[in-house]
Formats: structure tokens, C-alpha cells, sequence
């Protein structure tokens, strides 16, 4: 199971994702139009994991926060892309971009913890609940993820094209390979946990406008140094619940 509690005792828990946190189309409600839990299946994803400038990562996490260090000045910058399907009716893919700053977790638990600076899902369901929740997550209709296989059926490519309005465009792109057998684990951070989640090897390169957040943390357009952590994730199911004020 995932989790995310966002009420009045952790609403700034609701910013800490994890590598691996997904969403899917398949949406029950019952807040008005807003869902309060999330079915996950069948997710893929790019993740890219690297350094950053802490002196310019730190004007983008809270102070409550504990900016993780990866040396000298040095701080941890996630950036995912994924695709989900779900079951039930109506149901149809959703795609997620996030980004975020590794921290420190604030209570102690998870593994791995990374505070988000800047989302987008082309679900209007789940951005208005995560929005009215306190996280960030721009609506962006056209937001493009395609993934594709090549002749071997187990590498290939994914493309991830991400333009909220009002904000510049970020482009994600790389090749993939699927995971090794019998590799999956839990991966557990802050609020959120994942049963099983297999890692495949991926080659992950971001680009956007030099004067964005992300152009800024890359010094220029182009992003590509993500030494921490490159890889294609997969995992099977698991369940987003969203508690809001």
C-alpha cells in the first residue's frame, strides 16, 4: 500500500515523495469530485537520480526540512516520469511527472526521502485533490509519455514531454532495459511505501529553459548527470490514499 495522510497534522508530509510513487485514472471519491484513495497498477517509469548545487536546491525546500548532503555543497535532485493503468470504470492511463530534493526524513522513517518542488499529471481528478492538499501538481492535458520496445522485447526507449501552463516545458527522454529476474524489493520513504518494485538499467536525459527551476539546479538546458540513480522501475499494484483538511 501507498499513503500519503495530508490533513492538519501533516500537511507538509503531502510534499515528500517517493522514487517509485505513481497514480493511476482509476479514482474513487467521496469528497465531492475529489478522490481519497488512488488504485496503482501496472506502473513504468524513468527515474533519474544526481547532484545538485545545495545553494541553489535550498531555496526550494522549506526550512523545516533537512537538505540531504551528498558532499561538500552538494545536494540529491529526483527526476521521474511514469505511466500507470488502473482497473475498474471509467479507467485510463495516467501519466506523472515529478521532481524534488532529497531530505532528511522528518519523523525518522523510510529509506528514502525527497521533498517535491514541481509535479504535473494529465489526470484533472488527482491534480485538484493533491493541489487542494498542499501538494504540487499542475494540471497539464497534453503532457506526452511514450514508451516503446524495441526489436529484443526487453530495452527500448521512453519519451516524456511535460508543459503545464504558465510554466516552461521540461522533456525527459532515454533508453531502458527491463529489470533483472527475481530483483524486486520493497522500497519504503516517508508516508508512502511500495511492496514490490523491480529496477531495470536506464540512460535518462532532462531538458528544459535554462531559466526554469530545473535549468537553474543544471546550470543551462540540459541535464544528464545522474550518477546516484538510473533506472526503469516496475511494479505491479499498490494504492495512494489521499485524507485531506
Amino acid at each position: 500500500m501507498i499513503s500519503i495522510l495530508i490533513g492538519r497534522s501533516a500537511r507538509m508530509a503531502g510534499r515528500i515523495t517517493l522514487l517509485g510513487l505513481a497514480v493511476s485514472a482509476c479514482l474513487p471519491a467521496n469528497d465531492g469530485d475529489r478522490p481519497s484513495s488512488v488504485l496503482l497498477q501496472d506502473c513504468t517509469e524513468l527515474i533519474a537520480f544526481g547532484p545538485v548545487s545545495q545553494a541553489k536546491a535550498a531555496p526550494l525546500v522549506p526550512h523545516a526540512y533537512t537538505i540531504t548532503s551528498f558532499g561538500p555543497g552538494t545536494a540529491g535532485l529526483v527526476v521521474r516520469g511514469c505511466q500507470v493503468t488502473g482497473d475498474g470504470s471509467p479507467s485510463r492511463p495516467t501519466s506523472v511527472a515529478q521532481t524534488g530534493i532529497a531530505i532528511q526524513s522528518p519523523d525518522g522513517s523510510g529509506s528514502f526521502n525527497n521533498y517535491q518542488f514541481l509535479g504535473a499529471t494529465d489526470n484533472d481528478a488527482l491534480a485538484d485533490a493533491l493541489s487542494r492538499a498542499g501538494v504540487p501538481a499542475l494540471l497539464d492535458r497534453e503532457m506526452a509519455y511514450e514508451f516503446t520496445v524495441d526489436t529484443t522485447g526487453h530495452s527500448g526507449q521512453l519519451y516524456v514531454a511535460v508543459s503545464p501552463p504558465g510554466l516552461p516545458a521540461w522533456f525527459e527522454s532515454g533508453t531502458w532495459s527491463d529489470p533483472p529476474p527475481n530483483s524486486a524489493a520493497p522500497v519504503v520513504a516517508n508516508s508512502t511505501s511500495i511492496g514490490s518494485i523491480s529496477y531495470g538499467p536506464a540512460a535518462i536525459t532532462v531538458y528544459t529553459s535554462q531559466l526554469s527551476l530545473l535549468g537553474t539546479l543544471f546550470g543551462g538546458n540540459v541535464g544528464n548527470n545522474f550518477p546516484f540513480f538510473n533506472a526503469r522501475g516496475v511494479f505491479g499494484e499498490g494504492q495512494l490514499d489521499i485524507v485531506l483538511n
